[in-house]
């Protein structure tokens, strides 16, 4: 049997703590790539020698590794900022328009550790026996 649910609203809260720690730690991965390109300049820094391109490379051979932190916190912080306003966004239009809908297939009706299956608040509870597909 196919039941229809919407999502009516997202609550801020776990999405912004989800999202931080999601994109600290692809900003770390980020970072990482970052540094090893900055290092590489760096070694070519060494290559021209007293040159004034060189010169300009010195800014480069003191950053390095230390850039890390630095990229990862910003992208995280930042990220997180456009998580919660996108979160903020759609909350506001799901309240004149309506949420998204969802359709989910009941494959049974076993309870569930820590959820009890029935009615909560007048409403029907229903919890799959296996993961949905993609999830």
């Amino acid at each position: 049997m196919i039941k229809t649910y919407e999502i009516r609203r997202i609550p801020v809260w776990p999405v912004a703590k989800v999202a931080f720690v999601m994109l600290l730690v692809i900003g770390i991965i980020i970072a990482i790539i970052y540094s090893i390109i900055f290092s590489s300049l760096s070694f070519l820094a060494g290559t021209f020698g007293d040159s004034p391109l060189g010169e300009e490379f010195s800014l480069v051979r003191n950053l390095g590794f230390v850039i890390i932190p630095i990229i990862a916190l910003t992208y995280a912080v930042f990220g997180t900022i456009a998580a919660i306003i996108w979160v903020l966004i759609y909350n506001l239009v799901s309240s004149i328009v309506g949420g998204v809908g969802l359709e989910l297939q009941e494959t049974g009706s076993e309870t569930v550790t820590g959820i009890r299956q029935g009615s909560v608040d007048d409403r029907e509870v229903h919890v799959p026996q296996r993961p949905i597909d993609g999830f």
